[in-house]
């Protein structure tokens, strides 16, 4: 653990280990560096450094892997020891030609470090979570953002000092670290934090946002209705653009996050929606379900596809038939 003590930025951006915990974060990645910084609290500027030059690299897939990275410093460490060896020069002449021959190496390497963050600096950085997957991100401040299937997320790490912004298109969960104010951007309303935790949904059928821990201030784009949210209480934004305030169990993750779905009262075509977000499926209606609604929890991590669809079918009197990677539903 103590080898990343001396790294610096490139250093610690180029690590293999490193660049799967900022792009790929699991639970033992995140444990490590967690607990690293905690011992190193003096690093973490170099690792928030690390963290924007790894995903500015990843933006435009030009990222070396770290195998080409060891070959690199293997060709370098072996011309220094060729220069070491060349004969026929002695003394002084030759400890000042190879102290300019060091200096030479190491402003060529600042200088190529210099241009490709320069060159490959992206203007707003993206990621997606395609339908049937979940994908997680560390920010630039190592804030946290997981997104549901069929999300996107947006965000400029050229001005991440100045304000923490992002824009968010579909569900998100955050854990946001303390700092300055954080804001969530969304076509239905915005989200403003200091450090908290909470979930954002913004789709076409709602907006409604739940705070975990801390504080979290809701604003409608419809309307100048405003509400401060704690740890507890969900805000929900009717059609006109009015937030609804109610309670739930803050202890819980959002039941999203272990594919656990739960609904009261909702209408069927948000369930279906929600199946074919995450199990990347198209569904075909050939009924109608507009007076339809759905009460009950889906487990669509564990459960096969054909099983739930099962239990829709025997529930709602269909018959479901499927169409290469598209299911048509029928009424009895």
């Amino acid at each position: 653990m103590d080898k990343y003590a001396t790294y610096t930025v490139e250093e610690l951006a180029a690590d293999p280990f490193f660049m799967q915990w900022v792009r790929h974060p699991d639970a033992r990645s995140e444990a490590f560096w967690r607990s690293w910084l905690e011992t190193h609290p003096e690093k973490a500027e170099t690792v928030e450094a690390a963290i924007k030059l790894v995903l500015s690299l990843k933006v435009k897939e030009q990222e070396l892997s770290g195998e080409e990275i060891e070959r690199m410093w293997a060709r370098l460490e072996a011309g220094i020891a060729e220069a070491e060896r060349t004969p026929g020069q002695e003394g002084r002449v030759v400890r000042m030609q190879q102290t300019w021959w060091y200096v030479g190496i190491a402003a060529s390497i600042l200088l190529l470090v210099g241009l490709l963050f320069f060159l490959l600096r992206p203007a707003a950085v993206e990621l997606y979570a395609a339908k049937g997957s979940h994908e997680q991100l560390y920010l630039p401040d190592s804030s946290l953002v997981v997104l549901n299937a069929d999300s996107r997320l947006r965000f400029d790490p050229a001005k991440w000092e100045d304000e923490r912004v992002v824009f968010l298109e579909g569900e998100g969960f955050f854990e946001v670290r303390k700092g300055s104010p954080f804001v969530v951007q969304t076509p239905q309303g915005e989200v403003a934090v200091l450090g908290t935790s909470f979930n954002v949904f913004a789709r076409e059928q709602g907006f409604s946002v739940a705070c975990y821990t801390g504080k979290v201030r809701v604003s409608s784009a419809k309307t100048a209705a405003e509400v401060v949210l704690t740890p507890g209480m969900r805000s929900q934004a009717d059609e006109q653009g009015q937030l609804l305030t109610t309670q739930f169990e803050p202890e819980k993750q959002p039941d999203w996050r272990s594919g656990i779905f739960t609904y009261q009262d909702a209408p069927l075509s948000w369930v279906l929606q929600e199946i074919e977000r995450q199990y990347d499926v198209q569904l075909e209606l050939q009924t109608d379900i507009s007076d339809k609604k759905f009460e009950g929890e889906l487990d669509m991590r564990n459960m096969e596809l054909d099983s739930l669809m099962s239990s829709l079918q025997y529930l709602y009197d269909w018959r479901v038939e499927r169409k290469g990677d598209r299911l048509l539903i029928r009424s009895e």
